[in-house]
């Protein structure tokens, strides 16, 4: 086989997969918010934002936080959970509100 015929074979097991995925999330009983998400991750170009080089000069660099933030929400994660600080602190959970023992 040439080159070529791998080349459309695999687009075909692409295509076949996605139609597949799709129709496994449009029949479930899975909540509206949760398909949109998934089937939005699907999306061409969906996660260039984790390519993006970390230029500083630029003002593209993120913190370990905001990268933590961004991908939580990506994945629809409850961000604010409440726990026990390594101090003995109880905080909120919220990575924006750090605890002040630390």
């Amino acid at each position: 086989m040439s080159l070529n015929v791998f080349a459309v074979l695999g687009f075909y097991d692409t295509l076949i997969i996605f139609v597949r995925i799709r129709a496994l999330i449009e029949n479930s009983s899975v909540e509206p918010s949760q398909k949109a998400r998934f089937l939005a991750s699907l999306a061409p170009h969906s996660g260039d934002w984790l390519l993006a080089l970390p230029i500083a000069n630029c003002g593209l660099r993120l913190d370990d936080e905001a990268v933590s933030v961004a991908v939580g929400m990506r994945l629809g994660l409850s961000l604010c959970v409440p726990h026990s600080c390594p101090c003995g602190e109880q905080v909120d959970g919220c990575p924006w509100s750090p605890c002040r023992g630390v």
